[in-house]
């Protein structure tokens, strides 16, 4: 055997076959989003631990404990574009490490979003961001993050600002 492909099927709740497109379509144009206001000036406080950096957290008084759940979460822009799209099994926890603190061990986001946030603040926008979340079956998650990561970066003229970088499982 030389190589393996897989096709995955996506369904609603009720059993429906959706797309990809059908999805971020929702999350970018319909989905009820959560946001976080963050300080300004926005405010990265770094913590050390015997003299080594331990953890980063930016400054909000938001917390994010609305999606205690396994599934695929969306950052996204106070416009609603699309940013970053990504998956955990427990949604919450990963969404805090990218939008408010993580230690330094965690493929956060973290530092993606202080500089996000730093260009926002020099316009004089408010220094806000989006999030959202779908639950899926654990065993799912990263099937169906990789199907809307592929279909958002083949179409960066919808999508401009994903910063998902991963090609590593599809050409």
């Amino acid at each position: 055997m030389n190589s393996i492909d897989c096709t995955i099927s996506l369904k609603d709740e009720n059993g429906a076959t959706i797309t990809s497109s059908d999805i971020l379509d929702f999350v970018t144009k319909n989905a009820e989003l959560s946001s976080i206001i963050y300080d300004n000036p926005i405010q990265l406080t770094r913590t050390y631990n015997n003299g080594k950096l331990s953890s980063e957290t930016l400054g909000t008084k938001c917390n994010i404990s609305n999606y205690c759940f396994s599934g695929v979460y969306f950052i996204l822009s106070k416009n609603n574009e699309l940013l970053y799209i990504g998956k955990d099994q427990n949604v919450n926890g990963r969404l805090n490490e990218h939008l408010i603190t993580c230690s330094v061990s965690t493929y956060s986001k973290l530092n993606k979003v202080h500089s996000y946030l730093l260009e926002l603040q020099k316009t004089g926008q408010p220094l806000e961001l989006k999030y959202f979340a779908i639950a899926s079956s654990k065993g799912n998650n990263g099937s169906i993050e990789g199907n809307l990561i592929e279909h958002a970066m083949n179409n960066k003229s919808i999508y401009p600002l994903l910063w998902n970088k991963r090609r590593d499982w599809y050409g």
